[in-house]
């Protein structure tokens, strides 16, 4: 059963979603604020989170970026509607984690479609195969946990990442050497969907992760000009 978490205010688009939805393997549990929805997280296993940004008690965009260092939701695929078209708006909300961005009014199946492709990714990605740990210069990567460790002459520090740039570090690693365009990050973080994901939201990520990671280990994130980016540990 896939069990779907609405954080949504508005009883007309309530209405819409569970009608979406009532269909067999699906599952809605609607709360009207962030903190309703915080308190429903423990008691359930949700697959996926819908988060309007216009929320009564919290802007959505900061209960999202709650939600992504949150250990039982950080891993989960979060859709944000929300009444903006603006571009700065969206590339904010995918730099805080968010999976995708949908504009109201919405057409259900376009919703339906998204939210069955963020949940098929998601069991994809969690029913991977265990790949064990490489270690890349000053870098040790735990593929199984998702931990990235940077080695300096100050000894060992765990560095704390998101999800979205673990899928971006693994990706240029696995690559390592090779020059891999935007479009391929995109493909490959965010499912490609270049309606709602704009290139500069990869470049924001490559640099938060560069950042992370410090001045040496980050040196290993070549930007080829014109290209894209490329791993190569010297």
């Amino acid at each position: 059963m896939n069990h779907i978490l609405l954080v949504e205010d508005s009883p007309v688009f309530q209405a819409l979603v569970k009608k979406t939805f009532s269909i067999p393997g699906y599952k809605v549990t609607t709360a009207a604020s962030a903190k309703e929805a915080l308190a429903l997280i423990p008691k359930f296993d949700f697959s996926l989170i819908i988060l309007d940004i216009g929320l009564p008690d919290q802007n959505g965009l900061e209960l999202c970026s709650e939600l992504k260092k949150n250990e039982k939701t950080q891993k989960l695929p979060i859709i944000l509607l929300t009444g903006e078209t603006d571009v700065a708006h969206k590339v904010t909300a995918f730099s805080l984690g968010a999976d995708d961005f949908i504009v109201k009014p919405f057409h259900p199946l376009e919703l339906q479609a998204r939210v069955e492709s963020k949940i098929k990714k998601s069991k994809e990605s969690n029913d991977a195969s265990t790949e064990g740990s490489v270690v890349k210069g000053s870098l040790q990567i735990n593929f199984d946990s998702q931990s990235v460790i940077v080695v300096s002459d100050a000894g060992e520090k765990e560095v704390q990442i998101t999800p979205r740039e673990f899928k971006i570090l693994r990706l240029l690693i696995k690559n390592e050497g090779r020059v891999l365009s935007r479009d391929q990050i995109l493909e490959a973080a965010w499912g490609g969907d270049g309606s709602s994901v704009f290139d500069r939201t990869v470049d924001s990520h490559i640099s938060s992760l560069r950042k992370k990671l410090g001045p040496a280990a980050a040196a290993y994130i070549e930007s080829v000009k014109g290209a894209g980016y490329r791993f190569s540990v010297p």
